[in-house]
């Protein structure tokens, strides 16, 4: 082996290397299209003493090999005694991370000049499974070992745990349009191992400063990724010391300039968007679990107020209906155990003001109790619950419920009518178009699903919601209109089948499909019984089933 460092530089050389990763992985790794900005912050914040952290960052950036390689030799140049778990959605890439991790050793000159004091004589247990330095201890767990997310890892213990990619699409979950969607077992998995696992691999020695140092380094894969769910259920707050501190790094910041201009320019990054499209382009480079344009409900639509009633109901009760929905839990099914409730008034001009939006997992014990508390706090008549989970059982309860407490309320029936969970909440984008639907900052999970909508499965609470447009019928007017002209024109029916007549689009409310009618077009029986019947709802009009919508 030919030196490349003297005595004197090799001795600067370690304690830099130990003291910077950005240092040792550009310096000694030979990482050399690194760059101050913005692999400073990203080394700083992986080398941090805080004890659990996560990287969410855009593809090509380095995080992998600063936070994964970079890091665990860094540790054991520091201290060799140190034990590091790299996990990765499966053992056999994980494998390939140790393995870039014994090249380094093996055929890197400069890192083997820097670890000549701390590499065995005999490597016959070197693999890309683990390996082992010199140390002055005696562990069964090897210096760097290799794990995937299934992977038994009973009994061992690691003082640094690196999980890089822990979840990660295959072959199989590409979809058509570039769409990636990864299975939920894949992310479930994950996440099991995240919430059991890693706990059990953890060295609890009562002193913090020796306690394991957790580092997730992921990228997005969509709303409901592994990343959503530590943001959602781990993150650091004053309520949860012990959370994650996560470092977001998309190639376009929120200011609108680039993280990275040299690696990841903007005519690079048009490049990825043409030929990756846009699931690739949005999760994977701008750390955003779908593109924003395609939101059901758009961030700029959305209206917020603040109180326990809405404005003048306190002076004036009768300017209000209050209504309630419960979209209760199916037992029966894993994925829909939360129960959604939803609180709201409406006003003379049908705009909806959500005064509670509630997801909890409840037992019937808890429904009750729930439905009790509404109905005391806004003095309900009747709470509205989906019919098919009516059962004649829910309602002896309820009744017998009602006997003890002295309570009296209705429970009435909702029918969806056949229509999908999408096509119902779908039904509520004229009312958040229009400026016409109403939640307080405090509905975070309602806000959360209305943004996420329709890239997430859990939509409880929005689903409770949608239930609302029956109940409501009539379309909102929107602010603009209530300025302009706050008494509603009158029409005539036989100005209203004149209009249909002409060549021009309907529309049926709550679809966003249309429908060119002409001249020769008369409605048959069917029709204007419904049309009738919806005008006496104060509805708008459904088209005829026979004719074929063009969208």
């Amino acid at each position: 082996m030919t030196d490349i460092y003297t005595k004197e530089e090799l001795e600067l050389v370690r304690k830099y290397s130990c003291e910077s990763l950005y240092y040792f992985g550009k310096e000694v790794l030979g990482y050399q299209d690194a760059e101050p900005d913005p692999h400073v912050d990203l080394c700083r914040f992986v080398e941090s003493k805080i004890k659990r952290k996560m990287v969410i960052g855009a593809r090509g950036i380095y995080k992998s090999s600063f936070g994964t390689v970079a890091r665990a030799m860094q540790i054991l140049l520091a201290n060799p005694n140190a034990r590091v778990l790299v996990v990765q959605n499966t053992r056999e890439n994980a494998e390939k991370t140790v393995k870039e991790i014994k090249d380094h050793f093996e055929n890197n000159e400069k890192v083997r000049q820097v670890f000549d004091h701390l590499m065995p004589e005999k490597r016959g247990g070197w693999s890309t499974k683990g390996l082992t330095l010199k140390r002055s201890r005696v562990f069964k767990e090897p210096s760097v070992m290799a794990a995937g997310c299934e992977t038994d890892c009973t009994s061992l213990h690691f003082d640094y745990i690196i999980g890089d990619d822990v979840v990660s699409a295959k072959r199989d979950d590409m979809k058509e349009g570039g769409l990636i969607i990864l299975r939920p077992e894949e992310v479930a998995k994950a996440i099991g191992w995240y919430s059991i696992t890693m706990e059990g691999l953890q060295v609890n020695t009562g002193d913090t400063e020796r306690d394991t140092e957790v580092l997730f380094i992921v990228n997005r894969w969509g709303v409901e990724d592994f990343a959503a769910h530590v943001k959602n259920n781990d993150k650091f707050s004053r309520n949860n010391p012990d959370g994650f501190h996560i470092l977001e790094m998309p190639a376009i910041k929120p200011d609108g300039s680039l993280l990275w201009p040299k690696g990841l320019s903007h005519e690079k990054l048009a490049t990825i968007h043409k030929r990756q499209g846009d699931f690739m382009y949005y999760t994977q480079y701008l750390c955003k679990p779908y593109n924003p344009s395609d939101r059901g409900f758009e961030e700029e639509h959305f209206t917020y107020w603040a109180g326990t009633y809405p404005p003048g109901y306190e002076d004036d009760n009768q300017l209000y209906k209050v209504f309630a929905v419960m979209d209760m839990a199916d037992v029966k099914k894993a994925a829909s155990c939360y129960t959604g409730m939803v609180v709201f008034f409406v006003d003379e001009d049908n705009h909806i003001w959500v005064a509670e939006a509630i997801e909890d997992k409840l037992d019937t014990n808890g429904k009750l109790d729930l439905i009790d508390a509404m109905i005391t706090k806004y003095n309900l008549p009747k709470i509205y619950i989906e019919e098919n989970l009516h059962k004649e059982l829910l309602k002896y309860v309820v009744d017998e419920h009602k006997k003890a407490t002295g309570l009296t309320y209705k429970l009435e029936l909702i029918q969806h009518k056949n229509a999908s969970k999408e096509a119902r909440i779908m039904r509520l984008q004229p009312h958040h178009q229009a400026h016409a639907l109403h939640v307080k900052p405090s509905h975070t999970r309602l806000i959360q699903e209305m943004r996420d909508f329709p890239f997430t499965s859990r939509r409880d609470v929005l689903d409770a919601l949608a239930y609302s447009m029956p109940i409501v019928r009539k379309p909102p007017k929107r602010f603009e209109e209530l300025q302009e002209n706050p008494i509603m024109n009158s029409f005539m029916l036989k100005d209203i089948k004149a209009e249909l007549r002409k060549h021009r689009p309907s529309v049926q409310y709550g679809s966003g499909l249309f429908s060119n009618q002409t001249s020769e077009y008369d409605p048959d029986k069917k029709f204007k019984d419904d049309y009738n019947n919806s005008v006496k709802n104060c509805m708008v009009f459904r088209k005829p089933a026979q004719r074929k919508n063009v969208v």
